[in-house]
């Protein structure tokens, strides 16, 4: 009888012991992908190489005359692909920010579907930027939350 009591408290304090180390303390914060920064600020790039280049990415929220609010693109596994927010599921307090420089150059770049490849580059505008629109940015952070840009694709 004491045999099978001794078991049970040593099978319960294993389980205890055991699970202990799970959960999250309260310092710890959760694994979030690592935003799109791109140090690479070449903006002379070509086909493909100016989507690469791009030091922000990201799908646009609201847009204004002068700039527009992005949700923005988080690399995953290591850089293998890209994840975004579902629409309408965004959460506008990671959103960033971002402002026209005055001489901002607009550029659209028509996509290829099957490989994702760019088939086409064409001066665009501002007015090209719409909601929901897919953007490739050059500039440079202000902070976490504000970008400027001196240079937007417009990914179709």
């Amino acid at each position: 009888m004491k045999k099978t009591n001794i078991s049970k408290f040593i099978a319960v304090g294993l389980c205890i012991c055991t699970l202990t180390g799970c959960g999250a303390s309260p310092d710890e914060k959760p694994d979030t992908p690592n935003p799109i920064v791109n140090s690479n600020t070449n903006e002379e790039n070509k086909g493909n190489d100016i989507l690469e280049s791009a030091n922000l990415i990201g799908d646009v929220l609201e847009f204004t005359e002068d700039g527009c609010l992005l949700k923005q693109a988080k690399e995953i596994d290591g850089g293998a692909g890209l994840q975004m927010e579902a629409p309408g599921m965004e959460n506008k307090d990671n959103a960033v920010s971002v402002t026209y420089n005055p001489d901002c150059e607009f550029v659209i770049a028509t996509l290829s579907k099957q490989s994702g490849s760019v088939t086409n580059v064409t001066t665009g505008s501002i007015s090209d930027v719409k909601k929901q629109s897919s953007v490739y940015l050059y500039g440079e952070f202000a902070d976490t939350n504000h970008f400027n840009a001196t240079k937007v694709v417009i990914a179709r």
